[in-house]
């Protein structure tokens, strides 16, 4: 069962922009293994919209940085 859905805010386990999961791929493998891999979008620094498919062992969820107390 895949970690993420359509629609999740992740990043990437070392940092960078956050990202919407855009599509959910299972693949199998010759194996008998199956991975899952996530098709990501972002706007960059000039507002294009960028992709990249991960594979689900390269991103984590997004967590909403803590509230800076001294603008509440």
């Amino acid at each position: 069962m895949p970690k993420f859905k359509i629609g999740d805010l992740v990043e990437l386990m070392s940092g960078g922009p956050t990202m919407t999961v855009n599509t959910v791929s299972l693949a199998a493998s010759a194996d008998t293994t199956s991975s899952t891999a996530y098709n990501c979008v972002w706007f960059d620094d000039r507002n294009k919209l960028r992709n990249v498919t991960l594979s689900e062992d390269a991103i984590q969820p997004w967590e909403k940085p803590p509230a800076d107390e001294r603008f509440l």
